[in-house]
């Protein structure tokens, strides 16, 4: 039911009502010009991977970022890491909209059973918007359609997922 009602007609007009008007006016004065430059900060998301990232915007249009996390415990390891690249559609001094597309790798190994070790491949693209919220901290957010590739026995359709990706950037 939630999912029904987040996802209406009137629900997704507001969403893109309310993010084609951030492209007109920064939240701050002297908000980061986010053309042309390298960032690091924590993203989330299945297509961007989950943990420390490192973006980096050039000149003709075209980004990329990479990120990951490593956690080894007594209970369990898990570790992942997602490789995206962009192409911008349309850039202001303040956003940047454009087209992700990438992949991203999830392994789980659990120490006790009955709780069984899992891997997962995340395939997609979508959309996202990138916005200068200071003179260097950014925001990207992106909602891509994820396709699941579960590596169990042998690869196998997991499912599409509309899962959206949040990144916190400081521009350098």
């Amino acid at each position: 039911m939630l999912i029904r009602m987040f996802f209406s007609r009137p629900v997704i007009f507001a969403l893109l009502l309310a993010g084609s008007s951030l492209t007109t006016r920064p939240l701050h004065a002297q908000a980061v010009d986010t053309s042309d430059n390298g960032a690091f900060g924590l993203a989330v998301g299945l297509l961007s991977g989950t943990g420390l990232a490192y973006r980096q915007n050039w000149d003709n249009g075209m980004g990329a970022q990479l990120a990951g996390f490593l956690l080894d415990t007594s209970n369990f390891f898990t570790a992942n890491i997602g490789l995206n690249a962009f192409y911008t559609l349309h850039r202001t001094k303040y956003v940047r909209f454009y087209i992700p597309a990438g992949v991203s790798a999830y392994r789980i190994n659990y120490a006790q059973k009955p709780y069984k070790d899992w891997t997962s491949l995340f395939v997609g693209g979508g959309y996202g918007m990138a916005y200068g919220i200071s003179k260097q901290i950014g925001v990207a957010l992106e909602l891509p359609l994820n396709v699941e590739i579960r590596m169990k026995d042998r690869p196998r359709y997991g499912g599409i997922y509309p899962i959206p990706s949040l990144a916190l950037l400081y521009f350098f």
